[in-house]
């Protein structure tokens, strides 16, 4: 019984150290957030623009038997008086397949504020003219084993 009453005795004496502690650490991290709350009188104002640059347009040729190809160019970072947010809305990112035509790829920078800034450049693919010795295939040469393709002249597919 001793036992039981002093275990009791010690229990409530660590709760009564706790709660002090508690509460004065929960007071001083009240003065602390009102005092860092109370020097944010001053708001400041942005209207400056962020400012970004795109890459000049891209142009490839992939051979006459591709429809697309990896393009990889340098991604454009905005930059401003009070940090930007870089994204792109339009467009292909580097790295990607390009299908051929042309891809716009626009960027916006947006700062803190919500000020805004874009840029956009083309990739273009473009696909070569096909060998004057070799049938016009897209995407698969079919190319036979142990054999050569020879361009007829004045041959027609006209009956």
């Amino acid at each position: 019984m001793w036992l039981l009453r002093n275990t009791f005795a010690v229990l409530m004496k660590i709760q009564s150290v706790l709660k002090k502690k508690c509460n004065y650490l929960l007071s001083l991290s009240l003065v602390l957030s009102l005092t860092a709350c109370s020097n944010n009188d001053e708001s400041i104002e942005d209207n400056e623009d962020p400012v970004i640059a795109c890459p000049d347009d891209i142009t490839i040729s992939v051979s006459a038997i591709e429809s697309d190809t990896i393009i990889t160019y340098e991604t454009p970072v905005g930059t401003d008086n009070i940090g930007v947010e870089t994204v792109l809305i339009e467009g292909l990112a580097s790295g990607e397949i390009f299908p051929l035509g042309t891809t716009t790829n626009t960027f916006r920078a947006r700062d803190a504020a919500g000020n805004t800034a874009f840029c956009s450049f083309d990739v273009i693919v473009t696909r070569d003219a096909p060998a004057t010795d070799a049938p016009y295939f897209i995407e698969e040469a079919p190319t036979p084993s142990d054999k050569k393709w020879t361009k007829v002249e004045n041959l027609s597919d006209e009956f």
